[in-house]
């Protein structure tokens, strides 16, 4: 490798670059999950250890769902649910947004942007390989791209 080719893999890309990238070059491979059966309580624990507030609900491979720290505490205090018996798969979120690994960071944005979430499970033929967050989005392409997701 000479040195014309650090320089051009080290150029900026543009903004039309940065859509058409595809988010398995960003994704997080190393993922934190549960499994459903697993105790809110447990899941408190796994959050603290990993000093996250998302967890995937996984059986094996085969994503099931999302749990957030809102989700745990909305079922703890408003749900009244007991977090030593209550398992995650009654609190997690079933219904979930995913995206594929050839999925464009532009339409991965589509996606945050109208479900109104901040991170995308990477799935790729029925198995979870991936996260993509905004985060991840915004450090990848250099740009602020803060907007208020409720």
């Amino acid at each position: 490798m000479g040195i014309l080719d650090i320089f051009q893999r080290r150029r900026p890309k543009s903004p039309e670059e940065i859509a058409q990238t595809p988010v398995s070059e960003i994704m997080r491979r190393e993922l934190v999950k549960v499994a459903p059966q697993d105790t809110i309580e447990d899941c408190i624990g796994v959050m603290k250890r990993e000093g996250v507030n998302f967890l995937l609900v996984a059986e094996g491979d085969e994503l099931r769902g999302v749990l957030t720290d809102g989700d745990i505490l909305e079922a703890i205090y408003h749900n009244k649910i007991d977090p030593r018996v209550t398992s995650a798969e009654v609190v997690m979120q079933s219904d979930v947004t995913f995206i594929n690994p050839a999925t464009t960071l532009e339409k991965a944005l589509e996606a945050i942007t109208s479900q109104k979430v901040r991170r995308l499970p990477v799935v790729d033929e029925s198995k979870l390989v991936g996260l993509v967050s905004l985060t991840d989005i915004e450090e990848f392409s250099g740009y602020s791209l803060t907007f208020t997701i409720s």
